[in-house]
């Protein structure tokens, strides 16, 4: 008991102090704009520098997710977007789940390549990529068809306009 207890006042002692860590959290990808759409694809993750206490970056690592908000409107131009700037711009779009967690720097990647898109939406006919082939003694009853014959897609006008139909894997 008395070797129990030292552990755990020597855990509660240790994890008070400071520390920085490289940690890797999501990159969650906000778009309110009902008019443009990323077309490019960013990294899911980002490796980033966290300095607080141990308790603290402990909850960060394990329990409450920390995240990084990629909001669309908030960038106005293609090209390159320098994470470390856009989030010093921006402190509202990082979500740290202790106060006392302060975000040092953004490791990798440190930009993006960011393109936007106008949205629109179309409805294509679906076509089923199937090749069905029968054990010996069964028959086919009825015709395979998809459960909708359309279905409406929402994405970048340049990827959409290129489109004729939907196909299935």
């Amino acid at each position: 008991i008395a070797l129990l207890m030292a552990v755990v006042l020597w855990v509660f002692i240790v994890s008070g102090s400071k520390y920085t860590i490289l940690l890797e959290i999501p990159i969650e990808v906000y778009n309110p704009i009902s008019n443009k759409i990323l077309k490019s694809n960013i990294p899911r993750k980002a490796s980033v520098r966290l300095n607080g206490s141990g308790r603290s970056l402990m909850i960060a690592k394990y329990f409450e997710r920390a995240k990084l908000i990629l909001d669309i409107s908030l960038i106005d131009k293609n090209g390159d977007l320098a994470l470390n700037e856009y989030f010093a711009e921006h402190p509202n779009c990082i979500y740290l789940p202790k106060k006392n967690i302060e975000l040092l720097d953004i490791v990798y990647p440190d930009s993006i390549d960011i393109q936007l898109d106008e949205k629109i939406s179309k409805t294509f006919p679906v076509k089923l990529n199937i090749e069905i082939k029968l054990k010996p003694g069964y028959i086919l009853s009825k015709p395979v068809a998809p459960l909708e014959d359309q279905i409406n897609v929402i994405g970048p006008k340049s990827i959409i306009e290129n489109l004729d139909t939907i196909e299935t894997e």
